[in-house]
């Protein structure tokens, strides 16, 4: 089972019940995308704490200055072109929905957790690192 792929069903399953017209493929592809996004900065504050102070990647991205903000968001519309690009090929649908529509999982795994998921992966890799250095 993908993961990405599972995600993206429990998400788009939930905007295409709450959402008839205002297009819930788009807006769960978008949403799949932030929660990559949040993967790789939880990423790089974990790296932060296992690496040498020297290899530091959050010092790294304090050097570049206001050229990070444009690399976070080229990182993240590059993830967003990608999953659209990736979900919205002819067929692609279909097979997910065929694929995960039947899972005895999708009775426990809902929407709400990936967003509760979201919100740790904001807020508590900065929380942790403070609490640790």
């Amino acid at each position: 089972m993908n993961v990405f792929d599972y995600t993206f069903f429990i998400i788009y399953r939930f905007y295409r019940k709450k959402e008839k017209k205002l297009g819930p493929l788009g807006r769960a592809i978008t949403y799949l995308s932030f929660l990559q996004f949040l993967l790789i900065y939880s990423g790089v504050f974990f790296l932060e704490l296992i690496l040498p102070s020297r290899l530091s990647p959050i010092d790294f991205l304090r050097s570049l200055n206001n050229v990070t903000y444009f690399f976070a968001v080229g990182l993240y519309v590059i993830l967003d072109i990608f999953n659209q690009f990736r979900f919205r090929r002819k067929g692609k649908l279909q097979s997910i929905l065929l694929k995960y529509s039947y899972l005895k999982s999708n009775r426990y795994v809902k929407a709400w957790h990936f967003l509760v998921l979201s919100f740790f992966l904001l807020i508590l890799p900065p929380v942790l690192l403070g609490l640790f250095q």
